[in-house]
């Protein structure tokens, strides 16, 4: 008897709920796929889309105070020391000809691509003529 009732009660709270204007709540979000300074909202609202968004916008970024920068430099700066200081020998870098890759090797980032799905670390474009050359380490 009890179960029938809550059913009765919330049927007529759907029904004048439903009744009520709806209104759409704003969210905003960084975009996880736009790289690089949005110039344009035109820009900025294709890749939102894409994402599931309604859109999007440029957004005012608000520059942190002076303290902060200094603190976050020195940071960064004392974790850039001690990146440097751990650097050891590195293996030999192994090249390969680019199996994958055909026509002529004008951008590295191309080849390091196609060689990344050929099982290898990275690529870069060699030789008089631009041939993409696969990189591992030894």
């Amino acid at each position: 008897m009890a179960s029938k009732a809550f059913t009765i009660i919330f049927m007529v709270f759907i029904l004048f709920a439903s009744q009520w204007g709806a209104e759409a709540r704003k969210c905003e979000s960084q975009s996880h796929r736009y790289h690089g300074a949005c110039l344009h909202d035109h820009n900025c609202a294709l890749v939102c889309r894409n994402e599931g968004f309604s859109g999007g916008n440029l957004s005012i970024i608000v520059a942190p105070d002076m303290a902060t920068k200094t603190i976050t430099s020195l940071f960064f700066m004392l974790l850039l020391l001690l990146a440097s200081s751990q650097l050891g020998a590195e293996g030999r870098m192994c090249q390969s000809q680019s199996h994958g890759f055909h026509g002529t090797c004008l951008r590295d980032h191309n080849c390091a691509l196609v060689c990344r799905n050929e099982g290898f670390s990275g690529g870069k474009c060699r030789g008089f003529r631009r041939r993409c050359f696969c990189t591992r380490t030894c």
